[in-house]
């Protein structure tokens, strides 16, 4: 039987992720910086270029997530997480 580490490997991988332990650490960092309304409501899309890209479910999270797009920056960057730009889809 494959751990749960080999299984997470071999999905983002399928999914033409890069680096899986870096999209679990995004993961973390995204849940913990944003509120829950937020987090409950976004997807994050993929990271490429030290870009983020984020799946809004609606306007009003689009708007919010802009609105302080560069403190999350800054948060994912303290928690060693290179980054650009936050994109919002």
């Amino acid at each position: 039987m494959e751990n749960i580490n080999e299984l997470i490997k071999e999905y983002f991988l399928k999914n033409n992720q890069d680096n899986p332990e870096e999209e679990k650490k995004i993961f973390k960092v995204w849940k913990k910086i944003v509120n829950e309304n937020i987090f409950k409501n976004t997807k994050i899309i993929k990271k490429q270029k030290n870009k983020l890209y984020i799946k809004a479910k609606n306007s009003v999270y689009k708007n919010e997530i802009s609105f302080e797009k560069n403190n999350y920056i800054k948060k994912f960057i303290k928690n060693k997480i290179k980054l650009k730009e936050i994109i919002i889809q």
